[in-house]
C-alpha cells in the first residue's frame, strides 16, 4: 500500500468526482490523478505513484499555487462567519401553518374540491389557530393531498421540527355537486389526526366574517362563506 504526498484540491463532492474520474493507470506500475480542474484545459497538477526498483516512488507537480490553510496570509484581518440557520430547525422560529398543495388536479371536480379545502384549512391559519398550534411544541404543521391514490385516507409524517399531514382523496370519490361538506369532513379528520399525533385539544372555531360579493347589475351582496 502506497499513497502520494498531500496536494491541493477542491473540498465539494463534484471536486472529488472530477478529481476521482482523471486517475489514469499507465501498465501495472504507475497511476496518476489530477487532483482537480474546473475546465478541462486548466488542471491543477499531477500526483503520481510509480513503482521503481521495488518501492513505490511519489512524484508532485503543481500546476497553481494556493496559500495555505488554516494559516492564509498573516496580513489579512480574518473574515467574520456567521452561522445563520433557517426553516423550521431555526431557534426562534415561529410556528407556521401552511397548505402546501397537491394535485395532479385534473378535473373540475378534483379543482372545486381543492379549492373548498384549501378555504378549510386556511382557518388553521387564524390568530387563534396559531395560538393553538403553538401548544403543539412543534414549530411546523404542514398538510398537502393528492388525488392519485386508490383510496380515501389520512397519513402523517412526524420530525422534531415539523408535522406532516398527507390526504389521499381519489378523484374518484369526489362528488360532482357541492364539495363544501366534503371538504369539510376532509378537515375535520385532519384536525382530529393532529390532535391524536400531538395531544393538542379542540381546534378554535374561527369567526366567519362576512364577504361582500357583486351581485347582478353592479349590486353588492353580503354572503357567508
Amino acid at each position: 500500500m502506497a499513497s502520494s504526498d498531500k496536494s491541493l484540491a477542491f473540498c465539494t463532492s463534484p471536486g472529488f468526482r472530477r478529481a476521482a474520474k482523471s486517475l489514469r493507470w499507465r501498465g501495472k506500475k504507475s497511476v496518476s490523478l489530477g487532483p482537480y480542474d474546473w475546465v478541462p484545459a486548466v488542471r491543477g497538477g499531477e500526483r503520481s505513484l510509480s513503482r521503481e526498483g521495488g518501492a513505490w516512488r511519489s512524484s508532485v507537480v503543481d500546476y497553481l499555487t494556493g496559500r495555505p490553510v488554516p494559516a492564509g496570509d498573516p496580513t489579512l484581518p480574518p473574515l467574520p462567519v456567521q452561522v445563520v440557520r433557517r426553516g423550521d430547525a431555526a431557534v426562534g422560529q415561529p410556528p407556521r401553518i401552511a397548505f402546501v398543495g397537491g394535485g395532479p388536479i385534473q378535473t373540475h371536480q378534483i379543482d372545486r374540491f381543492h379549492d373548498a379545502f384549501r378555504a378549510e384549512v386556511a382557518r388553521f391559519a387564524s390568530p387563534s389557530g396559531h395560538d393553538w398550534w403553538r401548544s403543539a411544541g412543534i414549530r411546523s404543521l404542514e398538510v398537502q393531498i393528492g388525488y392519485g391514490g386508490e383510496r380515501a385516507r389520512v397519513r402523517s409524517r412526524r420530525s422534531e421540527h415539523r408535522l406532516r399531514i398527507f390526504v389521499d382523496q381519489p378523484g374518484s370519490s369526489l362528488a360532482s355537486q357541492d364539495s363544501a361538506p366534503l371538504a369539510r369532513e376532509v378537515a375535520r379528520q385532519v384536525a382530529a389526526f393532529v390532535r391524536q399525533r400531538t395531544g393538542l385539544g379542540p381546534v378554535p372555531s374561527s369567526r366567519r366574517e362576512a364577504v361582500c360579493r357583486l351581485g347582478p347589475l353592479g349590486s353588492s351582496a353580503a354572503a357567508a362563506p
